[in-house]
């Protein structure tokens, strides 16, 4: 364009890299045909023409012209499909932006929700598991110095944790690291999430920022890295699922680019609840477990994560992550998001040694009550796992 110097070579790849990661697009062709695309605008080497076939004149303008309509189709798409799924999202204009380090100063402030790069395009989880890593490559093996503000004594009976992982690079291959920390219990319980950014390699990894401190309050959902950028979602104390984008130049000073309200904790007017015998009967168990389903009635997003209560008589199914019948596969109960229509379930695996119950009282994991409802199981011994995304309870 007139009155602008020539295109970085990392510019077109990094935002393309960018929105294919936030899309999760999985297309191993589609990815080395861009590839090609890009070396040959880059290099301005046009690609050598199959055998056979004469070489287009000016393909070098064609290959830059196709590789921005490229980019653009795919940011667009992924805009789309954001509002989609999620059109009641707002900006969470009074959250704090900056730059994080450690012993830093703060930067200039960049807009609250401006939704640049992947933090615009990424919708839910995207099927990663609770405490997996998401993006990136897999960060060196070793363990990473603890950040400061993790107190696992606020937690009892709790030690402390490296959850999800991820990567970010910076021109001339330069790589941070990522991590998660909290601090849990055997049954999934949690303290507020630390993710931090390091280098190094080995076992001599530097702490460099801190990104998301424990003071904050909020449990990481995802943490998902994509060339300098990194995005952090997270429900905070007050219960709101937030989107949150970082980037960095120098793997040290993080800058907050956007900061994004996904949704709030599911309320009992906004779903209804049923408890069912579960589809499945584990093999060599005897008993027939039943699930709480959730089903949202109205619009917009709401998260559940946790175990239901489950009470009858003063009986209480305990809180256990998994089962013989099921459960969830994660160290902690994912955050679970529910449009309107959709349904989500906890698995009831029944105990023995008292008469089933007629009916029983069912909280959501705040303690708010869904009211007394029918279900017809013995709740002495009985187990009760957390909420994952689908009708069956156990992913």
């Amino acid at each position: 364009m007139t009155g602008e110097g020539p295109m970085s070579r990392r510019t077109l790849p990094d935002e393309l890299r960018s929105v294919l990661l936030a899309r999760a697009l999985q297309a191993p062709d589609a990815d080395e045909t861009v590839r090609r695309v890009l070396a040959s605008t880059a290099t301005g080497e046009p690609e050598p023409p199959a055998s056979g076939h004469p070489r287009w004149p000016g393909s070098r303008w064609l290959l830059v012209a196709a590789a921005v309509l490229l980019v653009g189709t795919v940011a667009a798409l992924g805009v789309v499909a954001a509002g989609q799924q999620h059109s009641d999202r707002r900006t969470a204009s009074s959250r704090v932006t900056g730059s994080a380090a450690v012993g830093g100063t703060a930067a200039s402030p960049a807009p609250s929700g401006s939704g640049a790069g992947p933090s615009s395009g990424m919708v839910g989880r995207m099927g990663m598991a609770p405490g997996a890593m998401a993006g990136g490559t897999a960060p060196v093996p070793g363990n990473p110095p603890t950040p400061p503000g993790l107190d696992c004594a606020t937690l009892p009976g709790s030690r402390p944790s490296v959850g999800a992982s991820t990567t970010v690079e910076v021109p001339g291959g330069r790589i941070g690291y990522l991590y998660e920390f909290r601090c849990l219990t055997g049954s999934g319980q949690r303290s507020a999430s630390t993710v931090a950014g390091y280098t190094g390699g080995g076992v001599a990894l530097t702490l460099r920022a801190v990104l998301l401190p424990a003071s904050a309050g909020a449990q990481l959902d995802f943490l998902a890295g994509a060339g300098n950028t990194v995005v952090i979602q997270s429900v905070s104390r007050d219960g709101t699922l937030v989107r949150q984008q970082f980037s960095t130049d120098d793997l040290v000073r993080y800058r907050q680019d956007s900061d994004l309200v996904v949704g709030r904790t599911c309320t009992a007017a906004e779903v209804t609840a049923t408890v069912q015998p579960a589809a499945a009967v584990p093999p060599g168990s005897g008993r027939q477990p039943y699930a709480v389903l959730l089903t949202k009635q109205t619009g917009g997003v709401c998260v559940v994560s946790g175990y239901p209560g489950i009470s009858s008589g003063g009986v209480a199914a305990r809180p256990t992550l998994r089962g013989p019948a099921g459960g969830t596969g994660g160290s902690v109960p994912e955050i679970v998001q529910l449009a309107r229509g959709e349904t989500v379930a906890a698995l009831i695996e029944p105990g023995s040694g008292c008469r089933p119950s007629r009916t029983a009282s069912v909280t959501l994991p705040d303690g708010s009550p869904l009211g007394t409802l029918a279900a017809g199981l013995p709740l002495c011994g009985a187990q009760v796992h957390p909420f994952v995304p689908n009708d069956r309870g156990s992913d």
